[in-house]
Formats: structure tokens, C-alpha cells, sequence
């Protein structure tokens, strides 16, 4: 639900949340192929503020953050990378990005 319509779901495909506070942000990335390796990170008004990894060669990676935004300026971004991979990125169904806001400041 995006009530307050923060998500830019057709240009920059970022979170920018107007209520300063402390959001959780969680994402998943999955992939209907073995892979070698794949990367997940939340970005933090353009650079990298969580990443994390997954080598087993399953198709899929999550991971989360609290992370203080300002209600301004401050956005959050989900990118994943990667490596190894037989087919195209699939199983929309386990990939998302969402963010919370867990107390306002």
C-alpha cells in the first residue's frame, strides 16, 4: 500500500518517504536459474547502505535494514546483481521491495 504515493514505480523506481522517521526496508530478488552468485543491496540516496550475498547457487536472496529517512530528500533503492545464470530473472512472485515506517521522528 502506497497511501501516500512515496514509490516511483515509472521513472527512478525509488522509495522517498515524506514523514522523517525510522523505516524498515526489506527486499528479495529471485531468479528461475542456478546461479553462482547473487548480490543484493539497499542503497541510500545513491549509495550502498546494506548488502548482502548469497552463494549457495539457490535463486534467491533477501535482506532488510532500519534506516532513518528525513521525509525530504533522503531515498532508498534495491538492486541486485547476478552471476552465473542459465535464464532471465523470474519468480516475480518471492521478488519485492517495501518499506515501513516503524516510528516517526
Amino acid at each position: 500500500f502506497d497511501t501516500e504515493n512515496c514509490f516511483d514505480n515509472t521513472t527512478n523506481y525509488r522509495f522517498t518517504p515524506t514523514v522523517a522517521g525510522y523505516y524498515m526496508i526489506s527486499g528479495a530478488f529471485a531468479i528461475s536459474a542456478f546461479v553462482t552468485q547473487i548480490q543484493l543491496a539497499i542503497y541510500k540516496n545513491g549509495g550502498i547502505f546494506k548488502e548482502g550475498c548469497n552463494l549457495t547457487g539457490a535463486g534467491n536472496t533477501s535482506m532488510s535494514a532500519l534506516i532513518y529517512l528525513n521525509g525530504t530528500t533522503d531515498y532508498v533503492e534495491l538492486y541486485a546483481w547476478i552471476s552465473g545464470a542459465q535464464a532471465t530473472a523470474s519468480g516475480y512472485q518471492y521478488t519485492y521491495f517495501q518499506g515501513v515506517l516503524v516510528r516517526a521522528d
